[in-house]
């Protein structure tokens, strides 16, 4: 089984996607896919113009009656109507990919990974089993995740086509455009922390978010100590974390829309027993997320969780705020909150096996079946000038 790290990167963490799809046939192929409203482009290099995007699902069916083998699934980038860059995904991955969903423990995996609070069904929008192989018999589908593209120009669509040779001759082909559009940029967002953090999982291919579509944009804040260290001494005590019980902060007004506030951490849980080895302990703690998650899977990622709706000029967007103390939380649902008002403290609640913030913004409510949308932060100053990713080092005498 395969399960990305989404919401915090911890042992556990759910695959995030949205509700609804937009589809492309041709007789009895059908395509859906989850980038409904359209596809993020992100800009990686500014000066040199590169470029990436994530698609995040891509779904084939057979609507007819007749048993359908897929023979291939090619993602096209287009710019200006022409076709600027090919991937052809092979069959065997479309059906691993496809086995694994299917092979999740939860169905509120299945929900999550695909942005459709009811699973599969929501995101074909009909009832539909998963496919064992190519061949795909009537009501059965097949799903692809996780697509990554970087480029060197500005692509305006993804297009995706599926061929597949019907059970009594000939072939069938399908084909769906899905558009690539802007970030808005109507919000404007302050820091969610004050004073000097390092902010990781930047939306780069290597960050433990990109790849999951609700947390696609979401970044982490760990409070740094002057040697730049996390934690100072014994890991199961949250005193000796910086970040622990600093305070969290409104990232824009808004009306708080959701607030988890029953998350507890059990830190010494992460500690290995007595005669315990790594592959026992990896295991037992997986299986104390597995709990967690079919007690509350929400709970058991996010922690204890703050959402706040941000409107302007009819648009809005939602931005939560991850992994919060146990007892900090200082608004519920209906509060209006200003921009920088305290809301809460960072804390280690949920999967997050160290203290941090989970940052993120979606489209709608709920931060785990919604799309993420990228934004920027106003007032940061970076360290370093120009700013680009790097990574916080220390080295041993």
């Amino acid at each position: 089984m395969r399960i990305l790290h989404g919401f915090a990167g911890g042992f556990i963490a759910a695959m995030l996607v949205i509700a609804g799809t937009h589809a492309g046939a041709a007789e009895d192929l059908m395509i859906v896919s989850s980038e409904r409203d359209g596809i993020y482009l992100n800009p990686t290099n500014r000066r040199f113009r590169y470029q990436d995007l994530v698609l995040h699902n891509v779904g084939v069916k057979n609507t007819g009656d007749r048993v359908l083998t897929v023979e291939t699934l090619r993602i096209d980038l287009l710019a200006a109507g022409e076709v600027q860059l090919s991937s052809y995904v092979p069959v065997a991955t479309l059906v691993s990919d496809t086995r694994q969903l299917a092979g999740n423990p939860l169905p509120i995996f299945n929900a999550f990974q695909l942005l459709a609070t009811g699973g599969v069904a929501d995101f074909f929008e009909e009832e539909t089993t998963l496919a064992t192989g190519p061949a795909i018999a009537a009501g059965e589908g097949l799903v692809s995740s996780g697509h990554h593209f970087s480029v060197g120009f500005a692509p305006d669509a993804v297009r995706i086509t599926v061929e597949a040779l019907a059970e009594r001759g000939g072939r069938q082909t399908a084909s769906l455009d899905v558009p690539v559009v802007e970030a808005p940029t109507t919000i404007r967002y302050r820091s969610p922390v004050k004073g000097t953090w390092f902010m990781r999982a930047l939306p780069g291919v290597e960050s433990h978010h990109r790849l999951n579509a609700a947390t696609e944009f979401a970044v982490d804040f760990f409070k740094l100590d002057r040697e730049g260290r996390a934690v100072v001494g014994d890991r199961v005590d949250t005193n000796n974390y910086p970040g622990y019980g600093q305070p969290v902060f409104a990232a824009a007004a808004g009306v708080v829309v959701h607030v988890e506030s029953t998350a507890v951490q059990d830190r010494s849980a992460f500690l290995p027993r007595e005669g315990e080895s790594p592959k026992d302990r990896g295991r037992r703690l997986q299986d104390m997320m597995m709990q967690a998650f079919q007690e509350n899977a929400r709970r058991a990622a996010g922690g204890n969780l703050v959402t706040i709706r941000h409107e302007v000029d009819g648009y809005a967007e939602y931005s939560s705020y991850g992994h919060l103390k146990s007892g900090s939380i200082l608004v519920q649902a209906g509060d209006v909150v200003e921009s920088g008002q305290q809301i809460a403290a960072v804390g280690d609640t949920g999967d997050s096996p160290e203290v941090h913030l989970h940052f993120q913004v979606n489209a709608a409510p709920d931060a785990f079946t919604s799309k993420s949308i990228p934004f920027s932060f106003e007032g940061v100053q970076h360290a370093v000038r120009p700013p680009e990713p790097g990574l916080m080092i220390r080295v041993r005498d």
